[in-house]
């Protein structure tokens, strides 16, 4: 995720991402990458919002719940903080559902770790014999 795909935390920044919207270099690229031409409702939404909040906290009233908060609990992603629902756990479980559809031949994340540090000692091992054993020109 960037940055310009997390609500903006200033007025300032939401105007300046209307305002780039409108730029007509943004409008070619993303009509050349995506075949249509962006109508930059998001941005308005986002600006507004941003006003909202503003508003709210200048009236000592709560701020209303932002975009990205509202994205994350509709789709399930992450917490109200924003926390990334991807953990080691979620990553064997994964290996597990694999390993489980695709047969026991598939290694397991210990399996490719402990490999790859074998490789990896295996290659230090060769490069000190290379260089013990005559690797130099002369």
């Amino acid at each position: 995720m960037t940055r310009a795909d997390l609500p903006p935390e200033t007025v300032a920044e939401a105007v300046e991402r209307v305002w780039t919207c409108y730029d007509p270099m943004f409008q070619l690229s993303r009509y050349y990458r995506h075949g249509e031409l962006d109508a930059c409702d998001e941005k308005w939404s986002d600006l507004w919002e941003c006003f909202a909040v503003k508003r709210a906290q200048r009236e000592g009233l709560p701020a209303p719940e932002r975009r990205a908060a509202r994205a994350r609990a509709e789709t399930g992603e992450g917490d109200a903080n924003g926390t990334s629902p991807l953990t080691r756990e979620d990553a064997e479980r994964a290996g597990r559902a694999w390993r489980k559809l695709f047969g026991a031949n598939v290694p397991s994340e210990r399996e490719l770790r402990d490999a790859e540090r074998e490789t990896l000692a295996n290659g230090r091992a060769s490069e000190r014999e290379t260089s013990t054993f005559g690797g130099g020109t002369g």
